[in-house]
């Protein structure tokens, strides 16, 4: 539960239906934990209006170099 809260907390909200999804599936041990979060923040992206992209080329050069 404590995580629960700490994403109430951030604001982080999920669709009771993904909720719902989301935990049935992270009893499943063939899935991946990453996978599962990784769905729901971009759920939570596109609920917010965010664009979800890939870097480019050059991008990905300038974070690498820092």
């Amino acid at each position: 539960m404590g995580a629960l809260k700490n994403r109430r907390r951030s604001g982080l909200t999920l669709s009771l239906e993904s909720f719902d999804t989301l935990a049935r599936m992270s009893y499943d041990t063939m899935i991946d934990k990453t996978k599962i979060v990784e769905k729901a923040l971009n759920e939570y992206l596109i609920r917010e209006n965010y664009e979800i992209r890939l870097n480019t080329p050059e991008e990905n050069e300038k974070i690498n170099k820092k």
